[in-house]
């Protein structure tokens, strides 16, 4: 029977593992499309911008809801339902024909998206015992940057050889199939199919009498001092990491002068570099999740400051180097959801998981368009990458104030 558990908890965490990484693909798959499609639809940086951040006002509303809907109904069913609606944005934008469709479509994946990563974290919290939770979540997380660098190189080079349109509508398939395996095989927790939860999981450990009601469970994530610096500081760093992931593609293609296939594969190296997140998992569970977190945010203030100054002045080695270096420095922001859902018992932690995705996601929906904007009236992509710097700082700043959960 152990033997059992021991597979089947991979078995999970793989298929997590899979939708996720879908989930990023269609994510990004836009950003190296940008001049493409501003070039058919006749539109701004600014609205260009917007159709990135469709995909995040989508994504970041049902984010404290998912939280109640994933502790209420379990991982397994809201997964399913959620990736459905991703397929179905995903043939739409495939047709798009104007900008209001393109939102709505870009919408609707959005929305689409919202469940796994939350879905994901209360999973492995029952899967997995404590001292496997940072490992177990990197590996998790980085199926995130496997997707986005995916998306990076694929869809450039199938929009060079059949037409964006076509090769983006083939993406379906594998959504459709995903949604197919994790209905038979993914279960919330080991004992749905007669397991015994791990030692010092989430199964095990006390749930405080005080959390009897989503008003008094909201009141105990948002009078904690520490789950307000968690949230913050992660606006500023995944703003600055999507706002990044939006233009640089762009950046390269305009004003480097790269080919857009060779622009697509800078993007995907930041993406990969981010990848890195199982190593920093091992390091969050050695040293701390906190000191991991906050260097994490500083290096990758640095790094984009390096690759705007540098990149143009150098060879194309030094901008691999220095988009690989952007991207490592990244690998650490899964652990501000480690360390939120630590810092709270099992039956809140979804709904804090949720909070905190939210504040981060409000980040990721300002930075795109904000940045378009500033590249629209200044025509500058440094001014605009200075936003990304400058965010990442203060959010490293007020990261400082947060709590050790290990």
């Amino acid at each position: 029977m152990s033997l059992l558990k021991m597979k089947y908890k991979w078995l999970v965490l793989a298929l997590l593992w899979i939708s996720f990484f879908t989930v990023h693909f269609h994510r990004v798959a836009y950003s190296p499309l940008i001049p493409t499609i501003m070039r058919e639809l006749g539109i701004s940086y600014a609205s260009a911008g917007l159709l990135m951040s469709a995909y995040f006002l989508a994504y970041t509303i049902p984010q404290i809801p998912m939280g109640i809907l994933v502790d209420r109904f379990g991982s397994r069913k809201v997964i399913s339902l959620f990736m459905m609606i991703l397929a179905g944005g995903t043939v739409l934008f495939a047709n798009i024909t104007n900008f209001e469709i393109g939102f709505f479509s870009r919408f609707l994946i959005g929305f689409g998206s919202a469940a796994i990563w939350i879905s994901g974290i209360k999973i492995i919290s029952y899967w997995f015992k404590r001292s496997e939770r940072g490992l177990t979540t990197g590996v998790f997380s980085a199926s995130a940057n496997f997707g986005a660098t995916a998306a990076l190189v694929i869809i450039p080079l199938v929009a060079i050889v059949y037409g964006w349109r076509q090769g983006y509508i083939l993406t379906t398939i594998p959504i459709i199939v995903l949604i197919g395996l994790n209905w038979l095989l993914i279960r919330d927790y080991p004992t749905d199919i007669g397991l015994s939860p791990p030692e010092n999981s989430k199964s095990h450990e006390s749930e405080p009498q005080y959390v009897t009601s989503q008003k008094t469970l909201f009141q105990s994530i948002l009078k904690n001092p520490y789950a307000w610096f968690l949230c913050i500081s992660a606006s500023f760093y995944l703003g600055g990491w999507y706002g990044t992931l939006t233009w640089i593609p762009t950046y390269c293609f305009e004003e480097l002068k790269f080919p857009l296939a060779t622009a697509g594969l800078i993007g995907s190296l930041i993406a990969i570099g981010a990848a890195i997140s199982p190593a920093t998992g091992i390091l969050a569970d050695k040293i701390g999740r906190k000191p991991v977190y906050v260097v994490g945010m500083g290096s990758y203030a640095l790094f984009t400051f390096l690759f705007i100054t540098f990149a143009a002045c150098y060879n194309f080695i030094s901008t691999i180097i220095l988009a690989i270096l952007m991207g490592i420095s990244f690998s650490s922001f899964a652990f501000a959801f480690l360390m939120i859902s630590e810092l709270f018992p099992p039956t809140v932690a979804a709904t804090a998981s949720g909070v905190l995705n939210t504040f981060a996601f409000l980040g990721a929906l300002v930075y795109p368009t904000m940045m378009g904007i500033i590249i629209d009236m200044s025509k500058s992509y440094h001014l605009a990458f200075l936003t990304v710097i400058i965010g990442e700082l203060i959010g490293m700043a007020i990261a400082l104030k947060t709590k050790e959960t290990r």
